[in-house]
């Protein structure tokens, strides 16, 4: 009886062993293992998904080839995983080297069938497309991967910025990025990665047909310094044809809708709010922050200046508000003008100013406010205002 017990007991423990064994096996096989390195017996064929992203490891990390060991396995493997992507991807590669470039599209979008997802197979296709000047299958391909691989956006705006560039596959690119689904995504790229202006307007003549997207492609103009060009694209926006240039303040007595970035813009936040009302700009700030309230894009040419500008009565109490001009990009403050005087000293601050005939190709006007001590709210109502170049003496 006591030999039957610990015979028993034996056998428990043996299972118990061998589960436990198992367990940390296939954990170990999950992660890529295979079955003899886990010292497993070969009865038990690896996990085809494990095949394969062993198989795609050693594609990357030994110059695009695979083993021939590895590729008999990655076979086998297929025909139990039938919808993975990598033995097309290796096979379109070897066709590739041999030189077959017939087989090589059939081949890789098949892969891209199979996982639309797969960064290697459409990078693949991408050069593949390029280099046999398929312009409207290379356009497609650059929005994707633009969605799947973000930190390559800039190479993959400079391919699309080449493409444009190119005389012979200039019209090709055009027409593929107009009709593209991604069109909008890809001329944001284009503009924050260095295309001109010309650029974007032979795609997009007409901006006004895209009110949601031309903001953030001017936006991506100012960011990088081109305001000339932020300023042809915006213009294209308006119902109406804008003067050339920006030499002076736009819609000086707010009698108009705001029109940013060269008209003016209205901004909401917790500590303030502005809007233009019956011919005045309305302001309205905590005095808890020192957030932009009002602005304007400038483009002044080099000189010196004066800003006036006319409020309604009480502004002598409007403590909490600012003018302030800065050249794009925050380089250089130009101009610091409080409305009101907090301290003695600022009843001699000039309302004068020079634009510097360097580094200064675009100046913000904003109007701000200013944190006071004893936080308190109030409201001025501007009448106009106007930045006026002064003659030289």
């Amino acid at each position: 009886m006591q030999v039957k017990q610990l015979m028993s007991r034996g056998a428990i423990l043996a299972m118990g062993s061998v589960l436990l064994y198992t367990a940390f096996a296939s954990a170990g096989w999950n992660h890529g293992y295979t079955q003899a390195e886990l010292g497993m017996p070969s009865i038990f064929p690896d996990d085809p998904k494990v095949t394969m992203r062993r198989s795609i490891a050693e594609f990357h990390g030994n110059g695009k080839r695979v083993s021939d060991d590895l590729k008999t396995k990655t076979v086998s493997a297929f025909q139990y995983n039938l919808l993975q992507e990598e033995p097309f991807l290796f096979e379109a590669v070897a066709h590739m080297r041999n030189g077959n470039k017939v087989m090589v599209p059939k081949l890789l979008e098949e892969a891209r069938r199979r996982n639309p997802r797969s960064t290697e197979v459409r990078i693949f296709l991408l050069d593949h497309y390029l280099s046999t000047g398929n312009v409207a299958a290379s356009i497609n391909e650059l929005g994707v991967l633009k969605q799947l691989l973000p930190a390559a956006s800039e190479p993959l705006a400079s391919t699309a910025i080449n493409l444009l560039a190119e005389p012979k596959t200039r019209e090709l690119a055009v027409k593929a990025i107009r009709t593209s689904p991604m069109r909008m995504a890809i001329l944001n790229d284009l503009a924050r990665y260095g295309a001109s202006a010309y650029l974007i307007l032979a795609i997009t003549p007409d901006l006004k047909r895209s009110p949601d997207g031309s903001d953030g492609i001017i936006d991506a103009f100012i960011s990088r310094g081109d305001v000339s060009g932020a300023y042809q694209l915006w213009a294209q926006t308006q119902s109406t044809d804008p003067s050339k240039g920006q030499a002076r303040i736009r819609n000086e007595s707010f009698n108009e809708k705001p029109n940013p970035p060269f008209g003016w813009k209205l901004f909401a936040n917790p500590s303030g709010t502005s809007e233009i009302r019956d011919g005045a700009a309305q302001i309205t700030h905590s005095g808890a922050s020192s957030d932009v309230l009002l602005s304007q894009l400038l483009m002044l040419p080099p000189g010196s200046y004066r800003l006036s500008f006319e409020t309604e009565k009480g502004a002598e109490n409007a403590t909490n508000f600012v003018w302030r001009l800065d050249c794009v990009g925050g380089s250089e403050r130009l101009l610091e003008l409080p409305l009101a005087s907090l301290y003695s000293f600022e009843k001699q601050t000039a309302d004068r100013f020079v634009v510097p005939p360097q580094g200064c190709p675009g100046q913000w006007i904003v109007l701000a406010g200013r944190v006071l001590e004893i936080a308190k709210t109030r409201t001025v109502k501007i009448n106009w205002v106007s930045i006026d170049r002064e003659l030289a003496r």
